[in-house]
C-alpha cells in the first residue's frame, strides 16, 4: 500500500515505552469516517470474497491508551505519542463486517503512532497501527489536514476532544496479509477521509458513541434501522471479557445488503452483528426500550460491567388493508385486475402508528411462491409452464409505489397476467402466490430499512375457449392471509424480472418435469 514520505520515516523509528502509575488510566478514542475509493476483499475479511469496496463508507476507530508509551512533538509543533506495546488498536468497519488492527493472536511486535501537530498550510492528525506476525504485515494508515484550521493552538494537545471535516487523501490506506489458524485474510483498499473526531481523555470503563461521544450511564434517543456504532474504552489493567463483551437487548441485525447495489437487486440478505470487537455496528429493527452492557475485567481480573439505554423509536401497530380485483382477459391476456387502471388485482394499503417517529416512508418488497400455468389442448394432453422456483425478488427493490390517491400514502397494488395459449390449446389454468412485505425506511445517512410484518396472498384464474366460436372467457378470484405483523427480513438469492418489449421472458414448458420447448402462445 502506498504510504506518506512522513508514515515511512515514522515507522522506522525506534519507540520507547513507559507506564504511569494511576488508578485508572486514560483511552482517547480518534475516529475517522468516508468512503473508500478502491480495493478489493479478496479473502471476505468484511464480507463476500472478491467484493469491491469502491464508494463503500468506513468506520476506523483507534484506541491510544494514554499511560502507554512517550510523549513525542512533531512538525515543529503540536503533540503526539508513540508506543510499541500491544493494547492500543484499530478497529475498521466496512459494511458490517470489521477488522481489528493490533491483536493478531501470531504478532510479535505492534507498532502504533498518533501525531496530531501543526503545519504551515493547517493543522494535520496522523494514525498509524503496524502489527508484524510470522511472515505477514497488516498496516493501516491516515493522514489529513483539516479544513479550516479551527480550535487547534501551537501547543494542542493531542488527547484534546476535537472535530474537523477534513480534504481526503487517496493515497492513505489499509493492506491486511495474514495467516490466522492456517486461514489466509486479505484485502486491501484506498481511504478518502471526511471527518476526523478525537475524544479526548476517557478515565474508567465507559462506553462511546460513534467512537468519541462517552454515553456511559446515558439514556439515548434513536430510531429502528439507524446505524448504532459503539467502542469500548477500557483503562490500563482491564480487558474486553472473553467471548462476548457487548450484551445488547432486543433484535438487531449487522445490516440488510442488497448486491451488487438496489439498482440490480440479484441478492438480498441480512448479516449478523458482531458482539465479541472492541467496536461494534448494528441496527434495531423494532421499537422498545434497550439496555447495552459491555463486559469487562478489571486489574484483579474480577469481572465488572458498565450501561447505556437506547430508547428506540419506531412505527407500532403495523397493518395493511387490502382490496382484491377480479380475473379477467385482456386481449390475448389472462389476468388478475388491471394494471394499466385503477382496478388492480390486488391493492395493499399500509397503516401504522408513526407519532414517536419523524421522517421516514414506507417501503414493500414482494417474494414469488408459486407462478405457473397449466395448458391443455383439445385432446386433454398438459402442459405447465413456469420459470419460478420459490423465493425470487419480485422485479424490482423496493417494490413499486402507486402515485398517491386522495390521502393514500405508501399504496401499492400488482396485477399478474399470463398470456393465453394458441391452437390446439383450448384451456389455461393460473396460480399465482406471493408474500408481500411491509418495510419502514427511516431515510436517515447510513440506515437500513426494517420489516413491520408480511401478508400472504394468492389467486387462481382459468380461461377456457370455446371451441365454436373461438371465444376465451375467464374465471376465478383472489385470497390474502391476512397481515402478521414481524421483524423477519425477506431475503433472496435470484430475481423474477417482468417481460419488456426490450427484455421479452421465454418461460419454459413441461412434460413430466422436463422442458420441452420455450412459451406457447
Amino acid at each position: 500500500m502506498g504510504r506518506s514520505t512522513e508514515a515511512k520515516v515514522l515507522l522506522s523509528l525506534v519507540f520507547a515505552f513507559f507506564t504511569v502509575s494511576r488508578a485508572w488510566g486514560q483511552t482517547v478514542i480518534i475516529t475517522l469516517t468516508g468512503t473508500i475509493t478502491s480495493g478489493l476483499d479478496t479473502s471476505g475479511v468484511f464480507g463476500a470474497p472478491n467484493t469491491q469496496f469502491n464508494g463503500q463508507n468506513f468506520v476506523l476507530t483507534y484506541s491510544f491508551d494514554t499511560s502507554n508509551g512517550s510523549a513525542v512533538t512533531s512538525c515543529g509543533m503540536g503533540s503526539g505519542l508513540q508506543t510499541n506495546t500491544a493494547g492500543d488498536t484499530a478497529v475498521l468497519q466496512i459494511g458490517s463486517g470489521s477488522y481489528t488492527f493490533g491483536q493478531l493472536p501470531t504478532a510479535t511486535s505492534t507498532t502504533n503512532v498518533v501525531l496530531r501537530c501543526l503545519q504551515l498550510n493547517g493543522p494535520a492528525l496522523q494514525e498509524q497501527i503496524m502489527q508484524a506476525g510470522d511472515y505477514n504485515l497488516a498496516v493501516v494508515s491516515a493522514s489529513d489536514f483539516t479544513t479550516p484550521a479551527t480550535t487547534w493552538t501551537p501547543d494542542s494537545n493531542w488527547e484534546d476532544s476535537y472535530t474537523g471535516i477534513t480534504t481526503g487523501n487517496p493515497s492513505d490506506g489499509f493492506n491486511i496479509n495474514v495467516t490466522v489458524g492456517g486461514a489466509i485474510q486479505q484485502a486491501q483498499g484506498y481511504f478518502s477521509v471526511s471527518q476526523i473526531e478525537v475524544s479526548g481523555p476517557v478515565t474508567g470503563p465507559a462506553i462511546l458513541r460513534d467512537g468519541i461521544t462517552n454515553i456511559t450511564g446515558t439514556t439515548q434517543p434513536v430510531v429502528v434501522g439507524q446505524r448504532i456504532m459503539l467502542t469500548a474504552s477500557l483503562p490500563t489493567g482491564a480487558a474486553l471479557a472473553a467471548g462476548q463483551p457487548w450484551s445488547i437487548e432486543g433484535t438487531t441485525v449487522g445490516g440488510f445488503v442488497v448486491s451488487p447495489s438496489p439498482d440490480d437487486p440479484e441478492t438480498g440478505q441480512t448479516t449478523k452483528a458482531d458482539f465479541t470487537q472492541i467496536s461494534t455496528a448494528f441496527y434495531w429493527v423494532a421499537p422498545g426500550t434497550y439496555q447495552v452492557t459491555l463486559l469487562h475485567t478489571i486489574n484483579n481480573s474480577q469481572s465488572a460491567s458498565v450501561q447505556a439505554t437506547f430508547n428506540v423509536a419506531g412505527p407500532t401497530s403495523p397493518y395493511v388493508s387490502t382490496q382484491l380485483g377480479q380475473v379477467m382477459l385482456l386481449g390475448t391476456t389472462l389476468s388478475f385486475g388491471n394494471p394499466d387502471t385503477v382496478d388492480a388485482g390486488i391493492v395493499f394499503t399500509p397503516s401504522a402508528n408513526l407519532s414517536s417517529t419523524s421522517g421516514g416512508m414506507f417501503q414493500w418488497v414482494q417474494l414469488l411462491d408459486n407462478d405457473f400455468a397449466t395448458i391443455t389442448d383439445t385432446s386433454g394432453f398438459q402442459l405447465v409452464c413456469t420459470d419460478v422456483s420459490g423465493g425470487e425478488l419480485d422485479n424490482s427493490y423496493p417494490y413499486h409505489l402507486d402515485p398517491p390517491l386522495a390521502g393514500t400514502v405508501g399504496v401499492t397494488s400488482d396485477s399478474p397476467e399470463q398470456p393465453l395459449p394458441s391452437a390446439p390449446y383450448i384451456s389455461e389454468n393460473y396460480t399465482f402466490m406471493a408474500t408481500m412485505y411491509l418495510m419502514w425506511n427511516p431515510m436517515l445517512p447510513s440506515s437500513i430499512p426494517v420489516p413491520l410484518g408480511m401478508i400472504k396472498w394468492q389467486f387462481e384464474a382459468t380461461a377456457q375457449e370455446d371451441t365454436a366460436t373461438k371465444i376465451w372467457a375467464a374465471s376465478g378470484f383472489g385470497t390474502t392471509s391476512g397481515f402478521q405483523a414481524a421483524t423477519s427480513y425477506p431475503e433472496w438469492t435470484s430475481v423474477y424480472l417482468n417481460s419488456t418489449l426490450e427484455r421479452p421472458r421465454n418461460t419454459p414448458c413441461y412434460l413430466h418435469g422436463v422442458p420441452i420447448r420455450g412459451p406457447v402462445r
